[in-house]
């Protein structure tokens, strides 16, 4: 239970939304209660004044019960409502809590720590695991606090009638809402952990099926790996029988805990009415009262069978997200030199690096970078040119050695100052899944459509996006799946010119583009970018004749 303790203190910023639906549920109750067992005696007793003299006939009251029933019904639906309108909006609240709490203790771990897990993983954890999370409050913590305040009530309530009714209903209402369930959820411990490792395991094998779709044909392993997802499927399939099966078992308790109940109260109110001691009328509200109170209880077996895997995710979630950062930003950079485009020379000073203990990628490096100078990295793949960018964005430290910006070494540049001097459009930059404008404004916040259209036309682009029907306004689909290859690679390069960072590093940027076009988008970008200081990682030739110095890797 200690890996749900973050995620309970989440929830105290949503306390007053949690109320709300937890006072409204208790009053649905409420109502179903007072509905079933005012019913009952109404019914009860209005055979009895049938078959009894004309006198009482007319003295009974058929108005105020009447009243009452019609009182509870609208009540019941009211509240009904009203509490699944306030449960709903408090987990909706509290899973966007536990969003933005898991997505703020990623960011300082990306990508370092990220890369370690298989992206179907990831979206596994980011997505079902926090969903399973909305089983604490509106499945787990609301219904048995409803439960409790229930079995006060109705144990008050028959207690005016009946003590020893009151005392069985309550030993079977807290038996058949704690016990049972504990039973269940004890027995399907197991198979709920592995219900959630499975899920987790098939949701994987899927993403990465697809995503790699086209290297999987190539070689012709698309058959083989789809029989695996197929098996795995099967063994998620035997895991959600095995479950039913245990909510089949805890219906049938609950059920007989029902069963046992209203038959233990018409054996003591038969036995009561036999002697004198209790109007017969009563016998109905007994049975049906008890019948409007394990409305309360019917939820909670099933919500704690699951609570074995709502822990397992929690748990994933928290191996993730409580290691330690790579990287650790001071605070603030006030005292550092201003960096400017007159001044933003870079140094690596005997730097050396490595993604594993055993394997050096950079040994005792050295480079310079002039202001305005304009470098390319050449050389063949795994050289080290991207661990270059890497350690200058600061993704991983150097084990040894320092890395300048101007006379500031990175290490003391906190994070937003460090990337407002550092632009770099990476070889798979993304482009996320909104409107152009929205995409380029992420370099630029307060651009106006005249510089969208501006940095659009600077990349061959501006033609394309006004021959669309809502132009700027046009959604790019996840991933730009609306877009060509080449297409969301001059989107992003427009993303940086839109840029005023004095530093620019440009991963293959012509990617994907025709000769013309590169040609045309490469002249405007080196117009653009006379200012600033610019690495280029390539491997086309045809761009090394603009830089000014080749930085070779490898042999």
């Amino acid at each position: 239970m200690r890996a749900l303790i973050p995620f309970l203190k989440l929830f105290r910023r949503q306390l007053k939304w949690m109320t709300i639906g937890t006072l409204l549920a208790f009053l649905a109750i409420l109502a179903s209660i007072g509905l079933l067992s005012l019913s009952g005696w109404f019914i009860s007793a209005t055979g009895f004044v049938a078959t009894a003299s004309i006198i009482v006939a007319h003295q009974f009251n058929y108005f105020y019960p009447a009243a009452g029933v019609r009182a509870f019904s609208v009540l019941r639906i009211v509240t009904r409502y009203g509490e699944r309108v306030f449960t709903h909006e408090a987990t909706f609240k509290l899973l966007t809590d536990v969003r933005l709490w898991i997505y703020n203790r990623l960011l300082p771990l990306a990508p370092s720590h990220l890369m370690e897990y298989k992206s179907g993983d990831l979206l596994s954890r980011l997505v079902n695991d926090v969903n399973q999370l909305d089983n604490l409050y509106i499945r787990i913590i609301s219904p048995t606090i409803v439960l409790l305040l229930s079995i006060l009530l109705i144990g008050v309530f028959f207690s005016f009638l009946s003590l020893s009714i009151a005392l069985f209903t309550m030993g079977f209402a807290a038996f058949a809402g704690f016990v049972v369930p504990l039973i269940s959820a004890q027995l399907a411990k197991k198979n709920a952990n592995q219900l959630a490792q499975e899920t987790a395991i098939l949701k994987t094998a899927i993403t990465q099926h697809i995503h790699s779709m086209a290297e999987l044909k190539i070689f012709n392993a698309d058959h083989s790996h789809a029989k695996e997802i197929h098996m795995q499927s099967k063994a998620l399939i035997h895991s959600q029988q095995k479950m039913a099966f245990f909510s089949g078992f805890g219906s049938f308790l609950m059920t007989l805990s029902l069963g046992a109940a209203i038959w233990v109260s018409l054996w003591i109110s038969v036995s009561l009415v036999e002697t004198g001691k209790l109007n017969g009328a009563f016998v109905a509200l007994f049975a049906l009262g008890i019948m409007g109170l394990f409305e309360a209880i019917m939820p909670l077996p099933v919500a704690y069978q699951y609570l074995g895997q709502t822990l397992k995710s929690a748990k994933r979630i928290l191996t993730l997200t409580q290691q330690k950062p790579s990287v650790v930003f001071p605070q603030s950079a006030d005292k550092l030199e201003l960096i400017s485009k007159d001044n933003a020379s870079i140094t690596f000073n005997h730097v050396c690096f490595g993604y594993s203990p055993h394997t050096k990628v950079l040994q005792d490096f050295n480079l310079v970078i002039q202001a305005k100078e304009k470098i390319a990295l050449f050389g063949p793949t795994g050289s080290g040119k991207s661990t270059i960018v890497n350690l200058l964005a600061r993704f991983w430290d150097p084990e040894s050695g320092e890395i300048l910006i101007g006379k500031n070494n990175i290490t003391h540049f906190d994070e937003k100052s460090l990337y407002q001097n550092i632009t770099i459009i990476s070889q798979h930059a993304h482009i996320f899944n909104n409107t152009i404008k929205e995409n380029l404004k992420i370099a630029k916040e307060d651009a106006t459509d005249d510089e969208l259209y501006h940095a659009l036309d600077l990349v061959d682009l501006k033609d394309f996006v006004k021959s669309l029907p809502n132009q700027l306004n046009s959604w790019t689909g996840e991933l730009g799946k609306h877009l060509s290859k080449g297409q969301m690679r001059r989107l992003t390069l427009a993303r940086m010119l839109l840029s005023d960072a004095p530093i620019i590093v440009l991963d293959e940027p012509t990617e994907g583009f025709d000769k013309i076009t590169e040609a045309k988008v490469m002249n405007s970008i080196w117009t653009h970018l006379q200012d600033r200081t610019l690495i280029l990682i390539t491997h086309n030739q045809t761009l090394l004749n603009k830089v000014d110095r080749v930085v070779y890797f490898g042999s």
